[in-house]
């Protein structure tokens, strides 16, 4: 919501309508009455046209490095979010690598335990067949 403010510059009132709250108009007011005042105070033969100019071109040279920078920082932000997603992908190849081995494994083990029951099994039988075959010789010694 636009709201008209009044603000006092090197002496002089303006009125103007902006969507900024008082208080920072008051802040801004601050600001631009002490740097035109520090700009006279280093150089008094300026007027103060020529003061106004220099802090206009102060501020469109901070604004051009603040956009230049800010530029950077969405680039650098780009890329990050780039890499996250990248990472985020690698992540989810691994989970599901992690999850066909945790099933290879499992197979695995179901076919040792397989092996061992099946190996106890023969074991029984060949202890068997031998108890037999020892009665047997016996049988046939006597």
């Amino acid at each position: 919501m636009a709201t008209r403010s009044k603000v006092k510059v090197l002496g002089t009132t303006y009125y103007i309508t902006t969507s900024g709250s008082e208080e920072q108009m008051r802040h801004i007011e601050e600001q631009l009455n002490d740097q035109l005042t520090g700009i006279l105070e280093q150089r008094p033969s300026l007027s103060t046209l020529d003061a106004v100019v220099i802090l206009c071109l102060n501020l469109m040279d901070q604004l051009t490095e603040t956009e230049s920078s800010t530029d950077r920082m969405r680039e650098q932000l780009s890329q990050y979010l780039e890499d996250a997603a990248k990472a985020r992908m690698e992540l989810e190849d691994q989970r599901r690598q992690n999850e066909r081995l945790t099933q290879e494994l499992e197979d695995e083990r179901r076919l040792c335990t397989q092996f061992r029951q099946e190996l106890e099994k023969q074991k029984r039988q060949f202890d068997r067949a031998r108890m037999e075959l020892s009665r047997l010789s016996l049988d046939e010694e006597q």
